[in-house]
């Protein structure tokens, strides 16, 4: 059902920013920062530019749509590029390509075609999925001998007391 998709305009009319859209635009940061620190200790990318860059371009990007943007492809680039090891010239490509689609499919419109044919069961079952390769591969993590760690994470055990009290 696309009833509730709305196109917001190429040249929208400015000044309709509120502080309640810039607080819910960085309302995503809270999963997509612990997943972008999570990758660059996998080695996929360098933290520091990678903040810089999503946040200019999301910044950019709310300015040009009028409306702020979450940052959902960020995050699932970044769960699977932690869950498959992907090298950080993968995770830049994934970014490019990701973002091309969505520049393609938001100003042909096409995103309403999308949105039709593609049954929430799909989604949700592709969600599930990542999140699942996520958990094991954070499980795999926490498993793993860390003797650099703090003395609560240098055990296998302190690791899990870790990380079941963050949940």
């Amino acid at each position: 059902d696309t009833a509730g998709l709305r196109m917001v305009s190429l040249f929208p009319s400015r000044g309709r920013l509120s502080l309640r859209e810039v607080s819910g635009s960085l309302g995503d940061l809270g999963t997509f920062i612990p997943l972008l620190l999570g990758l660059a200790r996998a080695g996929g990318v360098e933290p520091v530019p990678a903040l810089f860059w999503a946040g200019a371009f999301n910044v950019l990007g709310g300015l040009t749509w009028d409306a702020p943007m979450c940052v959902q492809p960020m995050k699932t680039i970044a769960a699977v590029g932690i869950a498959e090891g992907l090298s950080s010239q993968q995770v830049a490509l994934a970014g490019m390509m990701t973002s091309a689609m969505v520049l393609l499919l938001g100003a042909s419109s096409a995103i309403l075609l999308v949105a039709r044919l593609v049954p929430d069961a799909v989604v949700r079952g592709m969600q599930l999925g990542l999140g699942m390769s996520l958990a094991l591969k954070g499980c795999a993590l926490i498993a793993a001998d860390t003797p650099h760690a703090l003395p609560p994470l240098q055990t296998a055990g302190g690791r899990y007391a870790v990380a079941g009290t963050a949940l």
